[in-house]
């Protein structure tokens, strides 16, 4: 499976309403590792933009950087597949996320109100 980050986009109809104004739109952000030990992290920036880097764990090589727009309604989810990975998250991030550590020993760190699995 290839690494990196998808972005999709889903809107949501508010009920009794049905003019595009009334849509909440939700950016889901499906960030990706890969089947070796490696060092996740989710970084924001501001409000409206974030960093995933990809590293070798224990090294600072940066393998792969995605720059991400958000908004508030966005949402996150991480799969580390195998490997025994560390998955930073900052803890700042309001939006709501989910991690799967995979296969190995995966240690996360990041905002208590995201569901973790694996980890």
């Amino acid at each position: 499976m290839k690494s990196g980050s998808v972005s999709t986009t889903r809107s949501i109809r508010i009920k009794g309403r049905n003019t595009a104004a009334d849509r909440l739109t939700i950016d889901l952000h499906d960030l990706q590792g890969t089947n070796n030990s490696e060092a996740l992290q989710l970084q924001k920036l501001s409000a409206t933009s974030a960093v995933f880097k990809r590293k070798p764990r224990g090294l600072n090589t940066v393998l792969e950087q995605d720059s991400i727009t958000m908004d508030a309604n966005d949402e996150f989810s991480i799969s580390a597949l195998g490997g025994d990975d560390l998955i930073s998250i900052d803890a700042t991030f309001s939006q709501l996320g989910f991690v799967d550590g995979g296969d190995g020993i995966d240690l996360f760190s990041g905002p208590a109100a995201w569901d973790k699995v694996s980890c």
